[in-house]
This record gives C-alpha cells, sequence and structure tokens, in this order.
C-alpha cells in the first residue's frame, strides 16, 4: 500500500502524497523549528483502501479519488449513504503486511500513545477548506487501536457533515487527497495558538493537552504583542477549570486521555511563564525575519528531564481569505456590544438585525448572525438558518440560548443595545468566548465569491478553533464503563442520529417545545391546535426519528413548558404572567390548554408500541395533584401499560423535597432535577434579570445542600434520580459530591459528552480509591 514518508525526508513536490499540514512541518523542521516527528501515511494508502473497497461495494466505486458528489439537501438519502460508506470502511481490514511495515515505523516514535492527523491538499485550493471538519483521532500504541483510528479519520471524509461542507464550499466535485501524520503525543504541561497580523500577534494559552481550548470548555489567557518589536502590550488571565492529560498505559483503560480539575493555584497561574513566552515571541520574530508571511500556529510545551521544551504541532500561512483569524486583542473602540457568553464560539458573518414585534417576518439569509432583542416561540426556527446570535435579553438558560449550544453555534445574551449599534448587513465577528461584538474591518472580505461557485451564496467564516482530537472508538467489551450514567440533551430531530453515535446512555431531556421549532416553523401553534390529527402526525414524526436512532437506550420526553411572554405560543390572550418563571407553565397549564398535552401523549402512544423506548418527564409540578391529573391523562391514553414505560417529574419547585413520598406514592418512578429554575426558587433570583444575575451563584451552600438531600431521599426511597442542569458540572470537583452523593444519571448538551464523562470516570476512581483507604486502614486497626 505504499512506503511511509517521516517529516525530514519530505520534498516540496511531495506534497500530493503528504498533505499540505505535514509539508509545512517538514520545511520548519529543516530550518531548525522545533518540530513534534512523526511520518506520514500518504494519500495513496487511502486510494488503494477505496479501489479495493470499490471492488467489493459496487456503490462506492467513485469514492476512488474522494470527490463523492451527492445531493446534500435529501437529508435521508445523505444520512443513508454515509451511514453505508462508514460501516464498509470500518469493516474492511487492512492489509496484514502493510499493517506490520506500519508496526515497525511506530517503534521508532517510541510512544505508548499516538495522535492521527488528517493532512489534506485540494488541488487549486486551501486546506483550511476543510479545516474544523476532518476530525484527528487520539489512540493507543497497539494494532488494533491503531487501525481503528486510521479508518475513522478515512470514513470523517465521507461523513454527512464532509460531504455537506464541501459541496457549500464549492470543493465537491474536486479529489480530496488526504493523508495521515502519525506523531508520538507526550505529556504536555500547556498547549496553546499563536497569531500573527501587521499590528499584533495574539497568543493564547491554557494548562495541558489543546482539547479543553478547542472544544471551549476553558477561556485561554490571552497576551498581545506589538507586531514587530515583540513586546508584550496586554495580558489577560483566562477562565481556566480544567485541564486533559495523557494516561498511562493501563489494561482496563483504551482510552489514553483523561480530565483533571485544576486547583484554585493553577486557575490563577498564567499557564506561560515570562521565558516561555518569550521563547514564542522570538520564534515568531524569526519565522517573519525568514520571509514568512503572516501566519497562525499550534504549540505546546512538554516536559523532558525537568524541563520544558517548546514544540510546533501546525503551521498555516495565510493565503487565502477564508478562516482568517482576526487578532485577538482589538482596539476597544472598536467593540460594538459586549454581552454573556452563552455558547462559545467566534464566528465572521453579515448581521441580520429583527426589531421586535417587526411584520412581515424578514427572510433571513443564510450564514448571517441573528440580532435581536429576544427570541419567542415564533422566531426559534429562525436559528436553524443562522450561524451566531445575539441577543439583548435572556440568559444562559433561555431557550435561545439552549438551542443554540445545541445546535453547536455562538451565542450572546444581555446584549444590551445591540440591536441599535449593529447594522443589517455589516460584517461583524462575534466572539461568543469572550462575550464581545466587534465590527470586522479585515484586509480581505472572508466572504468572498469562491472561484468556481457550485451553489449560491456565500459560506460564513466560522473560527471554532481546532477540529477536536477524538479518541479511538472502542468494541462494548474494552468501553472504560463507569456507574454513573451519562445521557445527552437534545431536542432537534435532525440531530438524533448524528448525537446517537455518541458514548451515551441515552437521551436524559429531550424538550418538547423545542422540538416542535420545525413544525412552528410551518405554522403557528394556534394553527396546529386547530386539526389536532395532523399536529399528532406532525409530533410522531419528529419523535419516531429519536426512536430510531436511539434505540434500545431510553429517551426520557418532557412534555411542553410554555412560559409567558418568552413562549407566547398560545395566543395573545393567553397571558400567563410577566414573570415567565412563576406564571402560568408547566403542568398547570395542561389543565386549561388540555389540547396540547392530549396531541402529545397519542403521538407518544404511536411510537411506544413499535420502539418503546419512551419515558415521560413532566415539567415543573407544583403540587401532587397537578401530578394526578397528568397522570391519569397517561393512564386514558394507555400509556402506562407499556412494560418499558416510566413516568418521572422535574424537581424544579423547591416544595419537592418536602413531598417527594407523596410524589411517589401517586406514581411518580424518578426525578429529573432541574438546577437551572431550582436555583432560582431556591435563591430568589432571576438570572435572566441582567442586575440580578450577578447573584445568581449555583454554587451557593444552599443549593448544594438542596441537591443532597433530594439525591439520598430519592437513593432512599429507591428511585433513579438525575441532574439535568448543566451549570453545576462547571464548578471543579462538584461532580464527585453528586456521584458521592448517589446520583443515578447526568445529562448534558452535546458538547459536553466527552469532558462529562471523563469527569465523570475520574470522580468514580477517586470514590473507589477513597474507599479502599477505609478499608485498609480499618483492616489494620
Amino acid at each position: 500500500m505504499g512506503k511511509f514518508y517521516w517529516l525530514e525526508e519530505i520534498e516540496p513536490t511531495e506534497v500530493n502524497l503528504v498533505g499540505e499540514k505535514a509539508l509545512a512541518l517538514s520545511q520548519l523542521g529543516r530550518l531548525g523549528y522545533p518540530i513534534v516527528p512523526g511520518f506520514v501515511i500518504p494519500t495513496t494508502t487511502l486510494k488503494a483502501f477505496l479501489k479495493r473497497l470499490g471492488e467489493s461495494e459496487p456503490l462506492l466505486v467513485d469514492l476512488a479519488d474522494s470527490s463523492l458528489y451527492v445531493d446534500v439537501d435529501d437529508y435521508q438519502a445523505l444520512q443513508k449513504l454515509t451511514r453505508h460508506i462508514r460501516v464498509a470502511i470500518s469493516a474492511t481490514a487492512l492489509e496484514v503486511d502493510w499493517l506490520e511495515d506500519l508496526s515497525q515505523e511506530i517503534k521508532k516514535l517510541g510512544t505508548p500513545t499516538l495522535i492521527i492527523r488528517p493532512s489534506v491538499t485540494i488541488p487549486q485550493k486551501r486546506e483550511e477548506h476543510l479545516h474544523g471538519v476532518l476530525m484527528a483521532q487520539v489512540c493507543r500504541n497497539d494494532p488494533k487501536a491503531l487501525e481503528r483510528a486510521i479508518k475513522q479519520v478515512w470514513a470523517d471524509l465521507f461523513s454527512a457533515k464532509s460531504l455537506f461542507y464541501r459541496q457549500r464550499m464549492a470543493i465537491a466535485r474536486l479529489p480530496v487527497h488526504c493523508a495521515l501524520l502519525v506523531q508520538p503525543l507526550w505529556k504536555v504541561v500547556a498547549s496553546g495558538t499563536l497569531t500573527t497580523n501587521e499590528q499584533t500577534w495574539s497568543i493564547q494559552s491554557s494548562w495541558g493537552l489543546g482539547q479543553s481550548w478547542v472544544r471551549g470548555e476553558v477561556d485561554p489567557d490571552t497576551y498581545s504583542i506589538k507586531a514587530n518589536q515583540g513586546i508584550l502590550t496586554a495580558k489577560h488571565l483566562g477562565h481556566k477549570t480544567r485541564a486533559y492529560e495523557i494516561l498511562a498505559p493501563s489494561e482496563s483503560r483504551t482510552n489514553p486521555l483523561d480530565v483533571i480539575a485544576l486547583t484554585e493555584a493553577q486557575q490563577n497561574d498564567y499557564a506561560l511563564d515570562y521565558q516561555n513566552l518569550q521563547d514564542l515571541i522570538e520564534l515568531s520574530r524569526r519565522l517573519l525575519e525568514e520571509g514568512k508571511q503572516h501566519f497562525s500556529l499550534e504549540w505546546i510545551l512538554c516536559s523532558e528531564q525537568d524541563k520544558l521544551q517548546l514544540y510546533l504541532t501546525q503551521f498555516t500561512p495565510e493565503r487565502t481569505p477564508y478562516f482568517r483569524p482576526p487578532p485577538m486583542a482589538l482596539e476597544q473602540s472598536s467593540v460594538l456590544v459586549t454581552g454573556m457568553p452563552a455558547s462559545p464560539g467566534r464566528v465572521i458573518a453579515p448581521a441580520m438585525v429583527i426589531f421586535p414585534n417587526q411584520k412581515p417576518r424578514p427572510a433571513i439569509p443564510p450564514g448571517s448572525i441573528l440580532v435581536t432583542q429576544g427570541l419567542t416561540s415564533d422566531w426559534l426556527p429562525l436559528l436553524q438558518h443562522s450561524i451566531g446570535i445575539v441577543l439583548e435579553t435572556g440568559g444562559m438558560t433561555s431557550h435561545g440560548a439552549i438551542i443554540a449550544r445545541e445546535l453547536g453555534i455562538p451565542a450572546l445574551v444581555g446584549a444590551t443595545q445591540a440591536t441599535h449599534q449593529i447594522q443589517t448587513g455589516e460584517l461583524i465577528l462575534l466572539d461568543a468566548t469572550r462575550g464581545e461584538v466587534y465590527r470586522y474591518t479585515g484586509n480581505s472580505d472572508p466572504l468572498e465569491e469562491p472561484e468556481n461557485p457550485e451553489t449560491e451564496g456565500h459560506f460564513p467564516l466560522v473560527l471554532r478553533g481546532n477540529p477536536s482530537p477524538r479518541t479511538e472508538e472502542s468494541d462494548e467489551a474494552e468501553h472504560d464503563w463507569i456507574g454513573t450514567q451519562l445521557w445527552v440533551n437534545v431536542s432537534q430531530p435532525d440531530l438524533a442520529e448524528e448525537v446517537a453515535q455518541c458514548r451515551v446512555d441515552g437521551v436524559g431531556l429531550l424538550r418538547a417545545e423545542m422540538m416542535m421549532m420545525g413544525l412552528l416553523h410551518q405554522q403557528s401553534l394556534a394553527q396546529w391546535l386547530a386539526d389536532p390529527q395532523a399536529l399528532v402526525d406532525g409530533l410522531r414524526q419528529g419523535l419516531e426519528r429519536f426512536a430510531a436512532a436511539f434505540k434500545p437506550r431510553p429517551i426520557f420526553y418532557r412534555t411542553t413548558d410554555w412560559r409567558f411572554p418568552e413562549y407566547p405560543a398560545l395566543g395573545e390572550n393567553w397571558q400567563g404572567g410577566a414573570n415567565p418563571l412563576m406564571g402560568l407553565r408547566g403542568t398547570y397549564h395542561y389543565q386549561f390548554h388540555p389540547a396540547l398535552f392530549e396531541a402529545e401523549l397519542k403521538a407518544l402512544q404511536a411510537i411506544q408500541g413499535r420502539y418503546g423506548n419512551f419515558r415521560v418527564i413532566l415539567p415543573f409540578v407544583r403540587s401532587v395533584a397537578e401530578f394526578r391529573y397528568c397522570r391519569d391523562r397517561l393512564a386514558e391514553i394507555g400509556l402506562l401499560r407499556s412494560p418499558t414505560f416510566q413516568l418521572w417529574i422535574m424537581a424544579e419547585v423547591p416544595s419537592v423535597l418536602f413531598l417527594l413520598g407523596d410524589y411517589i406514592e401517586a406514581g411518580v418512578q424518578g426525578i429529573a432535577i432541574g438546577t437551572n429554575d431550582l436555583s432560582q426558587l431556591l435563591l430568589g433570583v432571576d438570572r435572566e434579570n441582567p442586575p440580578l444575575a450577578q447573584f445568581y451563584d449555583q454554587d451557593a451552600t444552599a443549593l448544594k445542600r438542596m441537591l443532597q438531600q433530594l439525591i439520598t431521599q430519592a437513593h432512599t426511597y429507591q428511585i433513579p434520580c438525575s441532574i439535568c442542569g448543566q451549570g453545576v458540572l462547571e464548578i471543579p470537583d462538584f461532580v464527585d459530591h453528586l456521584v458521592q452523593w448517589g446520583v443515578t444519571a447526568l445529562s448534558v448538551e452535546p458538547h459536553a459528552i466527552e469532558s462529562t464523562y471523563q469527569t465523570l470516570a475520574r470522580a468514580e476512581k477517586r470514590l473507589l480509591l477513597a474507599a479502599a483507604r477505609v478499608t485498609k486502614a480499618n483492616g489494620q486497626s
């Protein structure tokens, strides 16, 4: 299947064999810059593999040049094709002789952990067109794990996301040469990025491997350097609560990465000391003096013999307007508005400003940043067409923020005067990690028309860091099993199949009103209620996509929780009160508007008989009488007769602590603690009111004690108890308390699945070690 190319041996003419990433590192290494050693599995290896695959799979015969073109607007056909390709690649074994040759090369690296990075070349284009789409893989240095990681990178080339992206970027018909860069993964103390332009060099840093800042889980430290002079002009301490490290080889752990909670001292310390910072500045100066044009690079600091050694892991010259990162330190005068980061990420795109009660509803150009006062139910479908959101009102747990995190688009809330400071059509930079919006004044238009457009419109410039290295997928027998169940919060049917591939035990929170976004985009809820059977059919179609994707794993469906004025979906005559937290909401309003609740239950009943994996959570239950009313409606529909069905309640109203026994006696089979509403009611704070939000503290002693009592009570009554609010999971070491108290499951948003898994695994390990020490001490005494 071809030879291997070590970085120090690569020639510029071999770019189509090794890819641009590997060639750039090779050239830096030859100039004496510190790079991580490694070798390249050339593009010819993938071509030979795909050619062999096409011989046994006629449908895949066109894959050999990696230029597959499909109708990406046909969602079901696209998913079916990419699933077929993924299965075929996974099932096709690599040649034994080639694997043996590969093992001999890897022995030269002398490390138990490897990272497999895609290194791509696209004729007449730049690799950045697939930046953030193809994922690196981290794996153990053993033949089975290595083969799995290699085939996973190749499969990503033909994922639904990749094919969709390539067509939108007008490169779908172009061959993609994909090589693999194999490198050792060492003990990393700190990592980050460096970007240069004419005015400012910007450095970012955080502790440990890059997964924490790539995934937006931390806010890195930032340093602004005056260009050419190399003088530090400003620095900002980030918000760093966690770091990723490499685990020592273990027979019981196939996942080589672990997440650790940083100490208070580490959080308050910069990840770069003075000397390391000066080394990076000097390195940048040298690169520019040697004729390198402005660039962005990634670096790591490794611990070697009690010394820190700087290495470059990626170098990207700025040759095209695509994915041009603006300087991290912009002039203060260019900040248009500031707000609260609700969904991390950075994006440059035209703004679309919508004013309250604007009639008629304007068309939202795909790829725009939506700027408006707030979002109500009839506007939520707009998020499916936007790639960023700026809201003047709302908080971290507003429905707009939740949907933005679920869809993976940057969002800012509480951005006062945004609709007056920003104009429709102007190019803005939304930095939803730092909580700022700038007017973009780059030297080139990042949205300029592609040279050979195949689709209409522009593709926005999204700046969300580099692809997150994924650990290899394991067979069930090789999983690092954890005792606490890990569930996911997801409500968009279009995301069901993708999220179902993640390592989760099921869906812990499917918010009904958010699942209905697509239906509400077609017509108002009042119009749907005029034709109840059409509403049942519409709900059933969405539910079936979840049921099929996750079967046999459970799906906890939280019935509708319409809140006025955030969700005025039932018409202007329905007045729920000015405060959405305390108004006519949750199960109480089912008694006033039973038609919607009945439609939900009928749709669930139609699906449950076929799939059997739905459970129901009732929202914001204020009394046992409310629960009995809903229970009786479920019994009438027939849901309670399903042997796999369960009926839970959200534990959001503090009185549930004193009434849990009564609820269980009435038929409650489990509780899901919603920390967002619970903490507000417990602490008397409105998160959505900016002046009061500063007093909202999910780390409050009162909330901790409340959670402890609820979890231990549930354990005493022998019913399951999950946590659905993600805020408490951001507090270092808090998961340790939840595990110790006996929480059954944690349910988090998709972007937090892997980090929460690592946090849970570490918390359980610490608990077991502590118990073992106590047992040993008691035995000795």
